[in-house]
């Protein structure tokens, strides 16, 4: 910490805020939320939507459906990718990281490098 400058601290203090604010947020009632997350079996819906556009690695597996076998259906690939979060992640905190690996937590990264 100490080798930082004030923006890479602010930058990092930001983002830490903004994850724990979606974290948070799935815990909350869902008329209490402030976000209008919703999650199937665990995961962010935005995180299923996202799969075939981002690339993840996950466990040293690489994700990446542009680079996917020709005969990959985008239903396979997500379960595919889905599974290896799954085995990756406590079941207790797939709500939250599904979150974070979606626009949701790539946007909270932007906002907080945007300093």
């Amino acid at each position: 910490i100490a080798g930082l400058s004030q923006g890479a601290l602010y930058s990092a203090a930001l983002l830490q805020h903004l994850l724990e604010l979606d974290a948070a947020d799935f815990l909350l009632p869902e008329t209490a939320r402030r976000f209008e997350d919703t999650y199937d079996d665990g995961f962010n819906r935005q995180f299923v939507l996202d799969a075939t556009r981002a690339r993840f690695t996950v466990l040293g597996d690489v994700f990446h459906y542009e680079t996917a076998p020709p005969d990959q259906d985008e239903r396979s690939f997500v379960e595919s990718l889905s599974t290896s979060v799954r085995e990756a992640v406590p079941e207790a905190l797939l709500p939250r990281v599904s979150t974070a690996m979606c626009q949701s937590g790539l946007a909270a990264l932007e906002k907080a490098t945007l300093s």
